[in-house]
């Protein structure tokens, strides 16, 4: 079991007035309070299906929660949007991580699945009334993950270990929540919606001396057409690409 605790105070960008909000004097911005729980088990095994081998396991709950999160609201006080806090906002899900290395080859697997997201402010009407996709006029909105994403990496290692070869096949999944997954504007946010996509990676690299390394990637093999989780533009990502670098150490 793991607990962290951090306090970040209101930066200068969210306590004056900028080009996107307008301070607003009758709101004092309190600090934001985030409390994080991780709750898991780890395995390591060694000479499970051969001589030397290594197995690695790792399964975890998370429960972050930041107390006042700050963020983009409305200036109720007059028009335009101010920098205010929410009672809160909350991340929960599973992480789960493994690998296996015989020597001469080697499989890894991770992703992670949000069980919740969770955005809640109050005020006197309504009292405390939350959201999955963050808050009206909000940033949150712009930062809430894929519900699902995850990727395999499977290589080997020939020549005495000096030359590494792989592919990585990675997957994202769509926002948790459909009303996010509409391009455009969103109370006052405007967000960029993206479509599950799954990508397919080779790489090699060749060590030629105890200084000498060369690496080979293809990215995006398949060429595939897709915007960025999480992107704030409308320029989607590059498609299939060829990249080569040599790396000397003296």
């Amino acid at each position: 079991m793991r607990y962290a605790e951090a306090i970040r105070s209101p930066s200068l960008f969210e306590s004056t007035t900028g080009f996107s909000v307008s301070n607003t004097p009758s709101i004092t911005l309190k600090p934001e309070h985030t409390r994080n729980w991780e709750l898991g088990i780890n395995v390591e095994m060694d000479n499970v299906l051969r001589t030397a081998d290594e197995l690695r396991f790792k399964l975890a709950y998370f429960d972050n929660k930041a107390k006042n999160y700050l963020t983009r609201g409305v200036a109720f006080e007059g028009n335009g949007t101010t920098m205010r806090n929410l009672d809160h906002a909350r991340f929960k899900g599973l992480e789960v991580t493994g690998r296996y290395d015989a020597g001469d080859f080697y499989a890894e697997a991770s992703g992670i699945y949000y069980t919740e997201t969770e955005f809640c402010a109050q005020n006197a009407l309504n009292g405390l009334y939350c959201f999955s996709d963050g808050s009206n006029s909000g940033y949150g909105q712009l930062h809430v993950p894929p519900k699902m994403s995850g990727s395999v990496t499977l290589g080997a290692r020939m020549f005495e270990e000096s030359l590494d070869v792989g592919t990585r096949i990675s997957y994202t999944g769509k926002r948790p929540s459909d009303f996010l997954d509409l391009t455009g504007s969103a109370s006052q946010t405007t967000t960029i919606a993206w479509k599950p996509y799954t990508l397919v990676d080779l790489f090699a690299s060749y060590k030629i001396n105890e200084d000498v390394t060369l690496d080979f990637n293809v990215d995006n093999v398949t060429d595939v057409y897709y915007m960025d989780a999480l992107t704030l533009g409308l320029m989607p990502s590059p498609g299939r690409s060829f990249r080569a670098s040599l790396t000397a150490k003296f």
